[in-house]
């Protein structure tokens, strides 16, 4: 039993032997069909050791690639392939320099030539270069490489085996751009250092210099470069400098004591033996607990020292200037506390010095009073702003002070603001004076204001029975008289215009003396103002017998702005003063001009061959209520105001006015005045038509508290065809308008029961009434037409009322025109009668002088303008309106550029017809006559040669 024991154990061993090798035969098999399917056939010959070789390739991390000779990939690991993304079909066959390098990085790029060069000679190598994966993705890899050999030695292949180092070179790359620019740092610092300009010495823990800059070795006197005192012992160079201070002895234990201590001393005062004075810094330079060295700086502050001991001395000095001046110093903190006062701020408040040192200076001057001002002001000191202000104050005994303070923001030698300095000066006596002349100029301006009252009642008062003389002699003028009736109505009515002349004096003069009289500026034809001056002395000519001789340059423009109403005063002024002195021979009125930059001074000249002025009167010619003698306001009337108000009206005006004169020789007056450039008027609309049936068909309610007025105003509207209603206050004004249809209402003002302001408002805003109302006021005082607008009427006329202003003043109002237009054209064209026919200088000036321009120019008119002359002819034949218009409107820039100035008006007139009417035709006719003369006068003058 036990011998077939032994061998049944003996016999399983063999068979667990047998299986045993039958196992590894089968592995062996396995391995080399694993091979076969890993590798490509022919590549490794089959071994065990291959087989364990490729099993270990195919589960390697690290990046394994197999290239033949030709350079093409054969075959790559698994964890290479998922690290670029590709599959094995997709590189193999494929260059890996083409397929996987990015070719961006330099060195990259020189790395991978290097490998091509190695590889193709058979050689190792060892290096990394920058590739690319499938998606784009750049990486880095550290490759070893070197050939796979047969038996013989032969090259089969190149086996690569690379490692991921993408991370690996990024860090690096950015320690390296790290140390790159701390490299730029420490270059940039020490530049800085180096160009500082104050002197720089910098000190290691070993006490040796690692910085000097050159401003430390010119501050010193030096005569080396910067670079020679580099890892020198620091004690070896302060003991050269020592020498270079006024006290050497001293110097070097200052810097043992500095160092010993080992503190941060900063802005340190040292003199030098020459006097310049040095400012020091030490500075340790520590990292955490670390000290690393140390930083010496040294300036140069002479000149701020010597400015500030300047600035110091300065102060000193106008300290003392203050204190003469009588004025009060006070200097405090950026806290408000007083840090100094002198003794003049000390005697204004009361207080001693010692009260007022350190004290808040509010508890001081204010005590309450004015404290959120002085906040304010404090502020602006330390915004760096200077101004001064007045405070009311009180001193310590209580007595009230007004102080002018100037006050100003005070730095020190570094410019930071250390407080402000103020002075102060007491006004309470001008205080006082002030509040005394305020009482006194208010009395003086109610006692002005009474004047005035004075004057507009005065005023009302003589107008309002004025109003009734002038209209009645008008209406009488209307009726049939014989000659000594015509007589009496003419003296009559001649001595209430001169009252009402006297009147107008005494307005002008009171508003002047006020200061209330206000310059107009608005565009005006300063021809037809010359041409109603001389209109409006005609009677007074004729009556003396006299001739008015009125010349103009040529230079003198037609359009001007400025005051014409002003103008036009001055001149009647002066021309009637010619006229009442003179019985025989003639008045004289010249205009010269000079051209300005903006506009043109126009000299007057009137002169006449009157009795003269005695030289002793002459100085005394502009004197208020100033006559001759006690014949002349007996003689010749007046109230001695004339040439006082005109000399007044032209210095507002910024003129300047003499006389020259000789006892019965006669006299010229001197005047000039400057004036802007105008512009030409819109056309005006002219609405008074003479006719009896003007308007008829509208009713007017008259509002006249006066009967002889009433009278006045129905006659003259019934005269034009009007239907008239009256009332006599503003009451029975209401009741007449509830009760009636009414066109247009004429207001007085002053009137019982209810004024004419009221009225109006009633009429607005309780019976809601749109109609036109007319002010009739006799107040011709500054202010009064805003007022009657501000009660809502519509327009304002002063007493007495010329007819043809209120007939013309109601059309308007009314929306109607007259069939008959007024003529303001022959005034304009009389006017022009001394200009030229022509002028070239608009020419000249907008062609520069261009000879051959102008002639072209002119041409061009002397071509175009008979054809024009012609459509004009057959267009009056026609009564055709619109060719005339068009025609003129084509002819217009032609008339203006060759300065035409005698059709300026004439054009605008017939530019503005709405309608055909008879004086169109003469109008034209006239046009036509003087486009002809123009152009006889071109072919006389032979322009166009």
């Amino acid at each position: 039993m036990g011998s077939e024991g032994e061998k049944i154990t003996a016999l399983q061993l063999n068979i667990r032997k047998v299986e045993a090798e039958l196992e590894a035969l089968r592995q062996q098999l396995a391995a080399q069909q694993h091979v076969a399917t890993v590798l490509p056939a022919g590549m490794l010959p089959l071994t065990p050791n291959t087989a364990m070789l490729a099993m270990m390739m195919e589960q390697a991390k690290h990046l394994i690639m197999i290239k033949g000779l030709d350079n093409r990939i054969i075959w790559m690991s698994p964890s290479f392939l998922e690290f670029t993304g590709y599959t094995l079909e997709e590189v193999l066959g494929q260059n890996p320099l083409e397929l996987l390098s990015s070719h961006k990085d330099r060195i990259s790029v020189k790395a991978l030539d290097y490998m091509a060069h190695q590889m193709a000679t058979s050689l190792e190598y060892e290096g990394e270069y920058e590739g690319c994966k499938k998606n784009g993705e750049p990486y880095w890899v550290k490759t070893t490489a070197q050939p796979v050999r047969d038996e013989q030695g032969a090259v089969l292949h190149y086996l690569s085996i690379s490692e991921d180092v993408t991370e690996k070179v990024a860090s690096r790359r950015w320690v390296e751009q790290m140390q790159r620019k701390l490299e730029q740092d420490s270059n940039r610092l020490f530049s800085v250092l180096s160009n500082l300009h104050e002197a720089i010495l910098l000190e290691d823990q070993q006490g040796n210099t690692q910085l000097v800059n050159d401003t430390f070795c010119h501050l010193f006197g030096i005569h080396r470069d910067a670079q020679f005192l580099l890892q020198r012992a620091t004690k070896i160079v302060w003991r050269a400098l020592a020498n270079k201070f006024n006290d050497p002895t001293a110097f070097l234990p200052g810097i043992d004591n500095l160092v010993q201590h080992q503190e941060t001393v900063l802005n340190e005062i040292l003199l030098l033996n020459d006097q310049r004075i040095l400012e020091r810094d030490y500075i340790l330079i520590n990292e955490g607990q670390h000290f690393l060295g140390t930083l010496w700086r040294f300036r140069d502050v002479t000149e701020q020292v010597r400015a500030g001991e300047k600035l110091k001395s300065s102060e000193e000095k106008y300290r003392n200037i203050i204190e003469n001046m009588n004025l009060g110093l006070l200097e405090t903190d950026n806290q408000e506390n007083i840090l100094y006062a002198n003794q003049r701020f000390c005697d204004i408040t009361g207080y001693t010095l010692d009260d007022l040192i350190g004290r808040s200076v509010y508890s001081i001057l204010l005590r309450g009073e004015n404290v959120s001002l002085m906040r304010e002001k404090n502020v602006l000191r330390k915004k760096g702003v200077s101004d001064a202000y007045e405070i009311r104050t009180r001193d310590r005994r209580g007595h009230v002070k007004w102080l002018l303070i100037s006050g100003a923001p005070l730095y020190d030698d570094k410019h930071v603001q250390t407080g402000a300095i103020n002075i102060h000066l007491d006004i309470t006596a001008q205080k006082k004076l002030e509040v005394e002349l305020r009482e006194a100029n208010l009395k003086a301006e109610e006692s002005s204001k009474a004047k005035e009252i004075f004057f507009a009642n005065m005023s009302h008062e003589i107008r309002t029975p004025m109003n009734g003389i002038l209209g009645m002699s008008e209406l009488m003028q209307q009726t049939p008289l014989n000659e000594q009736q015509e007589g009496y109505l003419k003296v009559i009515h001649r001595s209430a215009e001169n009252l009402l002349v006297i009147i107008n004096d005494i307005l002008d003069f009171s508003k002047m003396e006020a200061g209330k009289l206000q310059l107009k500026e608005v565009n005006f034809d300063l021809f037809e103002l010359v041409y109603q001056m001389q209109a409006t002395m005609q009677p007074h000519l004729k009556e003396k017998n006299l001739l008015l001789e009125v010349k103009l340059t040529d230079q003198t423009p037609q359009f001007l702005k400025g005051d014409p109403y002003r103008l036009n005063q001055i001149l009647l002024n002066l021309v009637n003063n010619a006229v009442k002195f003179t019985d025989l021979g003639w008045v004289k009125v010249s205009i010269r001009t000079t051209l300005l930059d903006d506009g043109v001074r126009l000299f007057f000249e009137v002169k006449d061959t009157g009795i003269g002025i005695s030289k002793d009167y002459l100085d005394r010619v502009f004197q208020s209520f100033s006559q001759e003698d006690g014949t002349g306001t007996r003689e010749y009337g007046g109230t001695g105001l004339g040439l006082a108000i005109t000399r007044q009206l032209i210095g507002l005006m910024g003129g300047q006015i003499s006389i020259e004169s000789e006892k019965h020789k006669g006299t010229t007056v001197y005047f000039d005045l400057t004036f802007k450039t105008g512009e030409a008027p819109a056309p005006k609309e002219a609405v008074f038509s003479k006719p009896a049936d003007e308007l008829k068909r509208v009713r007017v309610l008259v509002v006249e508290d006066n009967e002889f007025n009433r009278l006045v105003a129905g006659s003259l509207l019934r005269n034009h065809g009007a239907t008239v209603l009256e009332a006599t206050d503003g009451r029975q004004a209401l009741n007449v308008l509830l009760g009636n249809d009414v066109d247009v209402v004429l207001m007085d003002i002053q009137m019982p029961v209810m004024n004419g302001y009221d009225a109006a408002k009633h009429i607005r805003k309780d019976l809601r009434l749109q109609i036109p109302i007319i002010a009739l006021t006799a107040n011709a005082l500054q202010g009064e037409r805003e007022k009657c607008l501000q009660a809502g009427m519509n327009e304002w006329l002063v007493k007495p009322v010329n007819e043809e202003e209120l007939i013309s003043t109601i059309l308007r109002l009314l929306g109607k025109v007259g069939n008959q237009r007024v003529n303001a054209l022959e005034p304009a064209m009389a006017a022009h009668n001394n200009s030229p026919l022509y002028s070239l200088a608009g020419l000249q000036k907008m062609a520069g002088n261009n000879t051959a321009f102008i002639k072209r120019m002119i041409s061009v008119f002397m071509d175009i303008t008979p054809p024009y002359i012609r459509d004009l002819e057959k267009a009056i034949l026609a009564k055709d309106l619109s060719t005339i218009k068009s025609v003129v409107h084509k002819m217009r820039p032609s008339i203006h550029n060759l300065s035409i100035i005698k059709l300026y008006t004439l054009i605008e007139d017939l530019e503005s017809r709405e309608v055909w009417q008879e004086d169109v035709a003469t109008r034209t006719a006239l046009l036509n006559e003087t486009l002809q003369e123009v152009m006889t006068k071109m072919g006389q003058e032979t322009i166009l040669q």
